[in-house]
């Protein structure tokens, strides 16, 4: 197993997809955060043990879903991670604006529940 690493040492651009208390996706918020950081990662999911499910687009994009370990779907809250592998590393690199097309609608079909008429 190889080593996790970034592609800026300051953090990589993530999307953090949430509902409202109501149900409703809230905007998507861009951030820069590194992946070991583990206690605002914990702070912002609102969770003790956070989990991870790797998911390949089939145009080839790799990303890392963290959420609530604990949490029953449908979940309040998602970060999404896009890595690349180099060999056995895996590199975290930044979001891009077209990966919210990606992404984001398997995120909001498979991990948060939405309301009917409600596109993210």
């Amino acid at each position: 197993m190889g080593q996790v690493k970034h592609s800026n040492p300051d953090g990589n651009i993530i999307f953090h997809v949430a509902l409202d208390e109501e149900g409703h996706l809230q905007p998507i918020i861009a951030a820069s955060l590194r992946i070991d950081n583990r206690e605002l990662i914990e702070d912002l999911l609102q969770a003790e043990e956070v989990a991870c499910t790797e998911v390949s687009a089939a145009s080839g994009e790799r990303y890392a879903l963290l959420y609530d370990g604990n949490g029953k779907k449908p979940l309040p809250s998602v970060m999404i991670w896009k890595y690349i592998k180099d060999g056995e590393d895996s590199v975290f690199v930044d979001m891009e604006e077209g990966d919210e097309n990606v992404i984001v609608p398997y995120v909001v079909k498979h991990l948060l529940k939405k309301k009917e008429n409600e596109t993210p």
